[in-house]
């Protein structure tokens, strides 16, 4: 186990891993960091409030959300290579480049948006979350106590003729506070209190799935690559690894570093990271 610490000191928001041994860090001030995972150094830090990030699928170009900018960034050189202003100032609730390295900005409500950007209205008050599935054919969108999933192709399509198409929706017995899709986009999981409700997309009749041995609120989840095995993060100061085959609990660790507040594995499948406050916890994996 090895540790990376806030700079700054701040509480960590959210953490992604690049395909190139590297690590994203959010703190809660908006405050962007990447670091060499071989090293363990700081090799970039920006000094303005970062709202969003998100990576493009090729993992070359990083795109960021700062206040009325969309920016998009070269990760190798670390330079700016385009700004895109927006004329919406609202918070945007998910952000995913796609493969021309345009952006898909969803907001609420509706905003349309130039230069690139596409822009997407949200009719749910409050979201309490969304999330683009790695593939992009998918958002889903946490609002009450209800998951809504659609087809973005579809979605978009809908949207042009000013409709909000047909969902795919479930219920659950109180609000969720997270979501992670596997590597493949056909399953989703989503933080429901305690456990883990995972949803098959692939066939959203059957019915859900539910993981549960967390004496506290599970606050970040993630699968293996092969979607073999599954992670859950709590505030009960553990990870937990599921059999998704069996369901079954496979084991846990604890570190005595905190609460947790999400965690991740890097694209290879050999790192694990888990957010502990201003911290970040990395711990090699065998399967």
């Amino acid at each position: 186990m090895r540790t990376i610490k806030s700079p700054s000191g701040r509480s960590i928001q959210k953490i992604r891993f690049t395909p190139h041994s590297q690590l994203f860090l959010l703190d809660d001030q908006g405050e962007l960091t990447l670091w060499d995972l071989e090293t363990h150094e700081l090799v970039w830090q920006f000094r303005a409030s970062v709202l969003m990030f998100t990576l493009s699928p090729d993992g070359r170009m990083l795109g960021t959300v700062e206040g009325d900018l969309t920016q998009l960034w070269n990760i190798a050189s670390r330079r700016l290579h385009e700004n895109r202003p927006a004329r919406d100032h609202r918070h945007p609730t998910a952000l995913r480049l796609l493969n021309d390295y345009h952006f898909i900005v969803v907001r609420w409500p509706f905003s349309d948006e130039p230069n690139g950007v596409v822009a997407l209205h949200a009719p749910f008050i409050p979201l309490r979350g969304s999330l683009f599935s790695p593939d992009g054919r998918w958002l889903t969108v946490l609002h009450g106590k209800t998951i809504q999933t659609i087809e973005f192709a579809v979605l978009r399509e809908c949207s042009l003729n000013g409709r909000w198409g047909n969902w795919n929706s479930w219920s659950i017995h109180c609000p969720a506070n997270s979501l992670a899709y596997s590597a493949d986009s056909r399953w989703l999981v989503v933080g429901v209190g305690r456990s883990a409700t995972i949803i098959d997309l692939d066939n959203p009749t059957a019915p859900v799935r539910s993981l549960s041995s967390h004496k506290r609120t599970v606050r970040g989840m993630t699968f293996t690559p092969d979607s073999r095995y599954l992670l859950t993060a709590s505030v009960d100061h553990r990870v937990k690894v599921w059999d998704l085959e069996t369901d079954q609990e496979r084991c846990d660790f604890w570190w005595r570093v905190g609460k947790l507040s999400d965690v991740q594995m890097s694209p290879d499948g050999m790192l694990v990271a888990a957010i502990a406050d201003d911290e970040v916890v990395l711990w090699d994996w065998d399967g």
